[in-house]
């Protein structure tokens, strides 16, 4: 494709006022204009006496007819302002993180870094795609190779976050290929850290509202002393089901409704747009295997509608999925686990915890003999042991730590003892140690 020389920053600023995409606004910088059909005639005419005055050929790739008609609300097309609603979704993600985490509550240099290269990095594949780029389409939606629209864009980026990869949109010319390639890494980076973080974070806080109980106060949440009586009331093990094991089914009923959701949006959608029309089964097919990120691109976004759609649709319901087969996966794990253990076996280890921890106490009250008993911190052991919160090695370990640090006659060992056995931060055990000077 032939380049244009001189831009022509008038027709650029009135294309984008009126709503035009990005590759049709372009007069100066790309020779083509609208694809919008509804555009205002005047812009039409402009541009048209703009490519008659220009002294090189003309790249039929880059006719009106060539681009899909969109939807005009008053001078700016519906599915451009979703595309721009997208982007704005995107690079709200350190926003969201703020909110989520805090700006005290952990949020990091490298959050912000993250954050930093990913606003850098959608501005900048944005204008590649729109403005420097050229795609060829496999499923038809254009002839030849051009730059694509705002909303093309955004569908194409989509695909390439969620991992799909239909196929129907791809670079045209080898430097294309090997930008876009490039740019295919740094998404997935991108997507798998700081993206998937935010939605960990924002499904972690939607499962505490939905799971979080009235407090006594009525601020919606139990007190730190209800919660600790409601502990204190509770067995270490519930007996009555010789189990110590248990399956958590709550993260993949959630995530698998979820996931269930966004597969029935997508089918009544495929099936019931004005230009995509599939049949129910043709629906069902692209909505799973899209989700899925298989993405074999037998089925694809016809309309420009369509793919403003897609690109919300593949980057939340991808998440779903994500989520449910997580879930499924540790649900599985914790089914394994407890098949594997053997209700005999948890009663004797009861048992071998109880003589390990207990030792001989002088009769109590209501008694006349001696018997076994626990103080404080052989029971902590024992819970720690029978709720598999440590092992028995675990423990041994840190007795053999104590043991080491000489503890007194009475079992007592001194803080200057534990800052001089290394167990503080150096700073910190320098400067008390100098301060015990």
């Amino acid at each position: 494709m032939q380049r244009l020389g001189r831009p022509l920053p008038l027709l650029v600023a009135v294309g984008c006022l009126c709503g035009q995409p990005a590759g049709a606004a372009q007069v100066g910088a790309h020779g083509f204009p609208s694809h919008n059909q509804t555009a205002r005639p005047s812009i039409v005419a402009l541009h048209a006496k703009a490519l008659e005055q220009q002294p090189f050929p003309y790249d039929p790739a880059l006719k009106a007819s060539n681009y899909k008609k969109e939807t005009t609300l008053f001078c700016v097309t519906a599915e451009r302002i979703f595309a721009v609603l997208f982007c704005a979704l995107v690079a709200s993600v350190p926003v969201v993180l703020v909110i989520l985490v805090g700006p005290k509550g952990g949020l990091t240099k490298a959050h912000k870094i993250e954050s930093g290269v990913l606003m850098a990095w959608l501005l900048g594949v944005i204008f590649m795609f729109t403005q420097f780029l050229t795609f060829n389409s496999g499923s038809g939606h254009w002839e030849g190779a051009r730059p694509l629209t705002i909303v093309e864009a955004v569908y194409l980026l989509s695909q390439i976050l969620t991992t799909v990869g239909y196929g129907d949109i791809t670079p045209a010319q080898p430097v294309a290929q090997v930008l876009v390639a490039f740019n295919v890494i740094l998404a997935l980076c991108l997507y798998g850290s700081l993206i998937m973080e935010t939605v960990d974070l924002a499904g972690q806080r939607l499962a505490q509202a939905l799971e979080g109980e009235p407090s006594s106060t009525g601020e919606g949440g139990p007190t730190p002393r209800s919660k600790a009586k409601e502990f204190a009331n509770t067995r270490l093990t519930k007996w009555s089901n010789t189990r110590t094991l248990t399956v958590d089914f709550t993260s993949m009923r959630q995530s698998g409704l979820a996931f269930l959701v966004f597969v029935t949006i997508g089918v009544l959608f495929w099936h019931y747009f004005p230009g995509e029309e599939k049949t129910w089964l043709q629906a069902v097919y692209m909505s799973v295997i899209t989700l899925s990120t298989v993405g074999f691109g037998a089925f694809t976004a016809t309309t420009p509608g369509g793919m403003v759609f897609g690109a919300f649709w593949m980057l939340f319901g991808v998440a779903a999925l994500g989520a449910f087969i997580s879930a499924f996966v540790e649900v599985m794990f914790q089914t394994k686990a407890m098949e594997r253990e053997s209700p005999d076996h948890a009663k004797l280890k009861f048992f071998d915890y109880v003589e390990e921890c207990s030792h001989r106490v002088q009769a109590l009250a209501g008694s006349h003999e001696d018997d076994m008993g626990m103080d404080q911190y052989e029971f902590l052991k024992f819970g720690l042991l029978l709720t598999n919160k440590a092992t028995e090695e675990e423990i041994k370990n840190i007795e053999a730590r104590f043991a080491h640090l000489s503890p007194d006659a009475a079992g007592n060992i001194s803080i200057e003892q534990l800052l001089q056995g290394g167990e503080a931060p150096p700073t910190y055990a320098k400067q008390q140690l100098a301060a015990g000077k």
